[in-house]
């Protein structure tokens, strides 16, 4: 089953991340043709205080991981292209830009 964590700096209401969720989740199904329950979503809340690379703080970053399993046809450009449209759904239920802090 996959689960997508989003650890997120902006902040999103409730709408949003529904948004997001019922986005991804439909993306999934379809493109793996499988059913919605398999789909977990968690949204986290980080403040720029969490989050280091390289020992430096990393301030409004937002990022979405996802834990699925691989084979069974399930080529690199396949989820290259999962990846290109995650971060689309992001877009149109955030926005783009500085202010609404871009996934990474």
């Amino acid at each position: 089953m996959p689960f997508y964590e989003i650890q997120h700096s902006a902040s999103l209401n409730l709408t949003q991340r529904s948004t997001i969720a019922k986005g991804i989740t439909t993306l999934y199904t379809t493109t793996f043709n499988a059913p919605s329950l398999f789909v977990n979503i968690c949204f986290k809340p980080v403040n720029d205080e969490d989050y280091f690379t390289g020992g430096e703080r990393m301030t409004g970053k937002n990022r979405i991981f996802v834990q699925t399993r691989g084979g069974g046809g399930r080529s690199a450009e396949v989820f290259d292209k999962l990846a290109e449209n995650i971060e689309q759904i992001w877009e149109d239920a955030v926005g783009t830009g500085e202010s609404y802090g871009s996934v990474k």
